[in-house]
């Protein structure tokens, strides 16, 4: 192997990204990749609070991200990044307070959040403020 030295000094502040594997090709690995740039270039200043992007399925993103203390699960999808972002920062505040066992948040669906216990258990609608 070689060290590849980077092609600019700024420093990066690039969440990680799980979802990739060996055995996915060349071409499912870039799309993966090419989502998170998107999604970090969307998502601006929004994006240095996020610490994990979990790309398993490229149309359905996964961000990891700290909220008042605790450590969030946003499901964000595949497009409009920063403004599902905002909306949940937004309203964080009020999410977390209502139900402190809420940890993920499904921000898929424009005008409502969702929140879950964990990932598995049946979604409960909160109609976010505006």
């Amino acid at each position: 192997g070689h060290i590849l030295r980077p092609e600019t000094q700024e420093n990066l502040n690039l969440p990680i990204l799980s979802g990739i594997t060996r055995q996915q090709s060349d071409e499912e690995r870039r799309l993966r990749v090419h989502r998170l740039q998107k999604l970090v270039t969307d998502a601006g200043e929004l994006s240095a609070k996020i610490s994990e992007v979990d790309a398993a399925d490229p149309d359905n993103l996964k961000v990891m991200q700290d909220a008042g203390g605790k450590a969030v699960t946003l499901i964000i999808g595949n497009r409009y990044f920063k403004r599902r972002l905002e909306k949940f920062r937004q309203n964080a505040d009020d999410l977390i307070r209502r139900d402190p066992a809420k940890t993920t948040f499904d921000l898929r669906v424009d005008g409502s959040i969702f929140a879950r216990s964990s990932p598995t258990m049946t979604a409960e609608g909160v109609r976010p403020s505006d």
